[in-house]
């Protein structure tokens, strides 16, 4: 089923309900509901080098490798990455749990998939 990005807080209201979304809406709900707990956070955007490399042994990166995820700071620790996305956040959530960081993130998984988490596109 196809899923249209729409911009700004309605946007992420639209991702909470259709419970389905790219990236991008993961990072953004995420980082809502981080900052709505008081806990400092940022969404970041990029390219995942990821794949065949090339003759030269250079990743070849195109828009299919751009990716959004989120960074969440710890006092002590600064600035750790995570991906709230359905591939790489249950693995990232256990690590916080296992670590004892997690407040925050943690918690918004754990809800997530106890109300039926969402699911990448």
């Amino acid at each position: 089923r196809e899923t249209r990005d729409v911009p700004g807080l309605d946007g992420i209201t639209s991702f909470l309900r259709r419970r389905r979304g790219h990236c991008t809406s993961f990072a953004a709900a995420a980082v809502l509901y981080l900052r709505l707990q008081g806990i400092a956070s940022r969404v970041v955007t990029g390219f995942l080098a990821q794949g065949e490399l090339d003759d030269e042994g250079r990743y070849v990166v195109t828009d299919q490798n751009g990716h959004a995820w989120i960074e969440v700071w710890f006092e002590g620790m600064g600035w750790q990455t995570f991906d709230p996305t359905p591939a790489g956040a249950r693995a990232e959530a256990e690590a916080l749990a296992a670590a004892g960081l997690d407040r925050g993130l943690g918690d918004w998984w754990r809800r997530a998939r106890a109300d039926g988490a969402p699911t990448a596109r």
